[in-house]
């Protein structure tokens, strides 16, 4: 299997289920072209243009009767995971939401956390949130690195600081949602993404 150039909206796993077949990305994770890219890269936060080595799969019996016709699928999932907030930034807590994945609807309702947890498919697709009269497209596997402005701008908007268009742009709004989310976090607030302002970033945003 050769070399996989990543494009917007894939991650190790993903890539791992839908171009080598693997239900676990573990092969392509450890395997040793993969090396000086995952020491730069979290796995679930992929570059546009990175480059993947993906194994060839590793073939396994499966018993069956014979004389008949056998179907094998080869299905995958990942959790969606997000905390609601309103636009004020309080806390959705148990508000009832629906989620369209692909079409196809279906409700629940954030946590006493606002959280929400959801299994949606492993390859690409699109998804739908409405909670509280508010309508948005989730794009999954979208988040660039934090050493990018765009990852930088898109982990402010998720985080409500909002910075504008994700457009690797530093204008006025990205400046002004930057020094924002330094004065909350108690860093110096001169609106510059430097190191710093990246590793806050990092932890407030999980990745």
């Amino acid at each position: 299997m050769p070399f996989h150039e990543v494009v917007q909206g894939e991650d190790v796993k993903q890539i791992a289920f839908e171009r080598g077949g693997m239900r676990r990305p573990a092969p392509v994770l450890t395997h040793n072209s993969n090396t000086n890219l995952l020491a730069m890269r979290n796995p679930n936060v992929l570059l546009p243009g990175d480059r993947v080595f993906v194994p060839d799969r590793a073939l396994r019996d499966e018993p069956a009767d014979t004389g008949a016709k056998h179907r094998f699928r080869v299905r995958g999932t990942r959790e969606l995971r997000l905390q609601l907030k309103g636009p004020d930034g309080t806390i959705m807590r148990e508000t009832p939401y629906q989620l369209n994945v692909n079409g196809t609807w279906r409700e629940g309702a954030t946590d006493k956390d606002g959280r929400l947890l959801e299994r949606i498919p492993l390859t690409r697709c699109q998804v739908r949130l409405v909670a509280d009269g508010v309508e948005v497209n989730l794009l999954v596997a979208h988040l660039d690195p934090v050493e990018t402005t765009t990852g930088a701008q898109a982990r402010l908007n998720n985080l409500g600081f909002f910075s504008g268009p994700v457009d690797g742009i530093v204008g006025p709004r990205t400046r002004e949602a930057t020094r924002a989310f330094q004065e909350s976090r108690g860093i110096a607030d001169d609106g510059i993404i430097g190191p710093v302002t990246r590793s806050h970033l990092l932890d407030a945003f999980g990745c």
